[in-house]
């Protein structure tokens, strides 16, 4: 038979709410931009931002993402998880090279 819980051990969604503070922006980031979130090394995933929240009771903070793995079928997975902001950081910045246009590059081969 199933134990039943006294009700002063439940706590209502509406508690819960009163105390996580969401915000959505966090360091430049906003809702379903990239982020980088450190994990074992080897594993394809991809994340994108939600949320910084605090837990105004313990002081506690966290990122949410929502993303996941890669697939078989080649899909990520959605699934909504919660970081340390420790291990999430910005996605790192692709540089973009351009090629030299062949007009613009002026080669001298005169010698002093």
């Amino acid at each position: 038979m199933a134990r039943r819980r006294s009700p002063s051990r439940q706590v209502s969604a509406a508690s819960a709410d009163d105390r996580l503070v969401r915000t959505a922006t966090w360091r430049g980031l906003r809702p379903h931009d990239a982020i980088h979130v450190r994990g074992k090394p080897g594993q394809q995933r991809r994340w994108e931002f939600l949320a910084f929240v605090q837990n105004t009771v313990t002081g506690e903070c966290f990122i949410e993402v929502v993303g996941g793995k890669l697939e078989r079928n080649g899909h990520y997975q959605r699934n909504v998880r919660m970081f340390p902001p420790e291990r999430c950081s910005l996605p790192p910045r692709r540089s973009r090279r351009v090629a030299p246009d062949d007009a613009s590059v002026q080669l001298s081969f005169d010698g002093p």
